[in-house]
């Protein structure tokens, strides 16, 4: 990973969504690769939240609304970083569902406003956008989807990321791409890792659970997706950004950001998974009459493998194995969030098990 720390040393990094969770864990990292990092984020959406992960290390925080545009241009000009991660948004599915109109306005809205105020920062060289793997038009065949596969899945958390690539390729293309700035648009998967205590969302569901005594709910059992801990997913965004900074166009493209062919597996299979890492832990399957999901969802990232050398390190067994052990020291024996999350950063960098 020294590649990386030579890059980042001493630039000024911008992250949107940075007390989310892989906001959080991103910081950490960017802190240990030198980095001076600046934070944008409405506040977190629980006291549970913010306590559980960590206050992210960061030189500066902005707790602004990017729909705000007057707001958004004013901390960029302030700030004028060399880079930024996009990762403020309403990410739920099942959120979506009851207020389609916040999940537009917050990931279409908001994505235009930042990439606007980005025009006018002297010396900005990318901007890194997270979109999902959701945006695909879904044919449920199980096929690993590329880069060149058809969008527009019409769930609305799905269709408002279908439009937040369209803005950044509009913006790319239209505006940034003439000032050398760079667009990455990255469609990640099925992130894992301590610290995540977003609703409805599997790991949060299941350690709540299990700490409750209490059998976790699988709604969705038979469903199959590309689960990565959330350490694989942020070194491909740090390799892309590394890019950016450097001025390499081919980085200014969509890229698929999944696990190898081990990680996708169904929720079932990930449950016990988990369940094997937690003593006396129990599940039960049971629907909850929410609304319909996709039930086979596979990425192929060899792209991003073949251009920048991309490869996870963590198969399916060691990415849970981490994920609980972070629950398990965090919330079970009382250690600092901060401490384990920046050793399990520390042990990815060195080439070690988090």
């Amino acid at each position: 990973m020294r590649h990386l720390a030579e890059s980042y040393k001493d630039s000024t990094v911008l992250v949107t969504g940075h007390t989310g969770f892989k906001g959080a864990w991103l910081c950490g990292w960017l802190g240990r690769l030198g980095a001076k990092v600046v934070g944008v984020s409405l506040p977190p959406d629980s006291d549970l939240a913010q306590e559980a992960l960590f206050a992210p290390p960061v030189a500066c925080a902005h707790a602004i609304d990017l729909r705000d545009a007057d707001a958004t241009r004013r901390v960029l000009a302030e700030e004028r970083p060399e880079l930024i991660f996009h990762f403020a948004a309403q990410s739920l599915v099942r959120r979506s569902h009851a207020v389609p109109l916040e999940t537009f306005a917050v990931n279409v809205m908001a994505t235009a406003n930042l990439l606007e105020a980005a025009r006018s920062v002297s010396g900005l060289k990318g901007v890194v956008v997270a979109t999902t793997d959701k945006v695909y038009r879904n044919d449920e065949r199980g096929r690993p989807f590329t880069e060149t596969d058809p969008l527009g899945d019409g769930a609305p958390y799905n269709a408002s990321k279908v439009c937040t690539e369209m803005v950044a390729e509009t913006w790319r293309d239209s505006f940034l791409r003439t000032q050398g700035i760079g667009v990455a648009v990255v469609r990640a998967g099925n992130v894992i890792g301590g610290g995540d205590w977003a609703a409805d969302r599997l790991v949060p569901d299941l350690v709540k659970a299990f700490l409750a005594g209490q059998p976790a709910m699988l709604r969705n059992p038979t469903a199959t997706r590309p689960w990565q801990h959330v350490l694989d997913a942020l070194q491909a965004y740090l390799l892309l950004g590394q890019r950016l900074l450097v001025g390499d166009g081919l980085a200014s493209a969509a890229w698929n950001v999944g696990p190898d062919p081990d990680g996708h597996v169904t929720v079932l299979e990930l449950a016990r998974c988990l369940q094997e890492s937690w003593p006396g832990a129990a599940l039960t399957v049971q629907g909850d009459g929410g609304p319909a999901e996709a039930g086979q969802l596979c990425l192929d990232s060899g792209k991003l493998r073949a251009a920048f050398g991309f490869s996870p390190r963590l198969n399916l067994a060691r990415s849970v194995e981490a994920t609980a052990a972070w629950y398990g020291a965090v919330l079970r024996d009382g250690r600092p969030a901060i401490d384990m999350t920046l050793r399990q950063i520390d042990a990815y960098m060195t080439g070690d098990n988090p």
